[in-house]
């Protein structure tokens, strides 16, 4: 967490200082220095992905268990204790663990179900505001022209991401001190045979073995990583793509937020299927799936209909009517005309049917995808020992498909920059 702060920090305190001195923009030396700059950006982004993901391993794999156990016990505790069972204490952990009943081992993954889905809302709701947030201070900031805006909102983000380090240390702090089982030891002998057996670089050639040992988690897992090789997500690709079809930003950002809503909903649903209608976990994982590859293929039909410029399609349909205003398919937003601030064709006979059936479906299709996230994950931390969680962890969700795919997709864009490749 403290690497992550640093490097954001750093990346606001770079922007400011290259805004700053635009001036010397026609020395011939300062060329060099932006570029530079520019990479090291990069390079701090990087950087900090790096640390967040770490983050997000230890938190969402690892300390999420502990805790759903902590509560879960102390509720059991206290529930006996007002029955008058004084002698719980008197049990011994282990042997009431290794005497657990089926009824218990289900209560305690309905409480975990209830943790996950509360962790998943919470980085949803934060995905919807902090855009907004960050969107009124830029454009609060920009009011007066004596003032760059620019460079007060970097300050002000730079400022504000040192100051919530704080608030973030203590809040951990705070749960790792009430928490006694996050505080607890491996014993020594597994430290040293974990330290031998996994070392340095040996970790991500070793972690492949201990992934694949898991079992049955291995599939779902790999078929949650595939959606990454695909363009079909708010990102910047996709918003290129759709900028290109006239779409202005502020429809764009709608159709972006209606997908997080939805998978703050699917986080809902998933705790109410959970608990409420006790449907498995399995279950739950395939509905989600089965939703989102209906909406996904939807996605799919969009690039075929009215409006779309796909190369086959418009060869034997005839799909794309660009604005004869412009022989340039691949016009940018800035350069055109219209006020319309959702739809900017500069021309009345474009088709939007297309380009709005595509983010309308890969918006909705959000529900399915957190949906089945959820449900993968959890069976993830349901399977996995203690001490290789760490391990599995980093390899599904670092070292994992989901980077060699992703990184595989935006390769294949790298080569079909065209917009009737998309």
């Amino acid at each position: 967490m403290f690497v992550q702060t640093l490097t954001v920090s750093a990346t606001c305190g770079i922007v400011v200082v290259i805004l700053s001195l635009r001036k010397f923009a026609n020395i011939s030396w300062s060329e060099y220095i932006l570029y530079g700059s520019q990479a090291l950006i990069i390079f701090l982004n990087v950087i900090s992905n790096l640390a967040s993901t770490t983050c997000k391993i230890a938190i969402e794999r690892d300390w999420v268990i502990v805790i759903a156990d902590n509560y879960f016990d102390e509720k059991k505790k206290e529930i006996k204790k007002a029955k008058g069972d004084e002698n719980i204490d008197n049990h011994d952990d282990d042997d009431e663990s290794a005497t657990e009943d089926e009824q218990t081992r289900k209560d305690r993954n309905l409480n975990l179900s209830n943790i996950n889905s509360n962790v998943r809302r919470i980085d949803l709701q934060t995905s919807v505001l902090a855009p907004l947030i960050a969107g009124l201070i830029m454009s609060f900031v920009n009011i007066s022209p004596k003032y760059n805006g620019v460079i007060l909102s970097a300050i002000i983000f730079g400022v504000w991401n040192l100051f919530s380090y704080f608030i973030e240390l203590s809040l951990l702090q705070s749960v790792y001190s009430a928490i006694p089982q996050l505080q607890k030891d491996l014993k020594k002998e597994e430290n040293v045979q974990f330290a031998k057996k996994f070392n340095h670089f040996k970790n991500l050639y070793n972690g492949w073995f201990v992934y694949f040992r898991q079992g049955i988690i291995v599939l779902p897992s790999v078929a949650l990583s595939v959606l990454y090789l695909t363009v079909l997500s708010f990102d910047s690709v996709t918003i290129g793509y759709a900028k290109m079809q006239y779409v202005g930003e502020t429809l764009i950002s709608i159709f972006q937020a209606v997908g997080n809503v939805t998978g703050i909903i699917g986080t809902f649903v998933f705790q109410a299927m959970r608990n409420k209608c006790h449907v498995p976990l399995k279950v739950t994982g395939l509905i989600g799936s089965v939703y989102q590859l209906s909406l996904l293929s939807v996605c799919f039909l969009s690039i075929w209909l009215i409006g779309s410029p796909f190369a086959v399609a418009d060869k034997y349909f005839h799909t794309y009517t660009p604005c004869s205003s412009s022989n340039d398919t691949t016009t940018t937003p800035a350069n055109r005309t219209s006020s319309n601030k959702f739809l900017t064709a500069p021309c009345s006979e474009f088709n939007y049917t297309s380009i709005i059936v595509l983010l309308t479906a890969m918006a909705l299709s959000r529900f399915g995808l957190w949906l089945t996230d959820l449900s993968i994950n959890q069976a993830v931390q349901e399977t996995i020992p203690e001490k290789e969680r760490g391990i599995v962890g980093g390899t599904v969700f670092f070292f994992s498909f989901e980077s060699i795919y992703n990184i595989y997709s935006l390769l294949l864009i790298s080569l079909s920059l065209s917009l009737s490749l998309f």
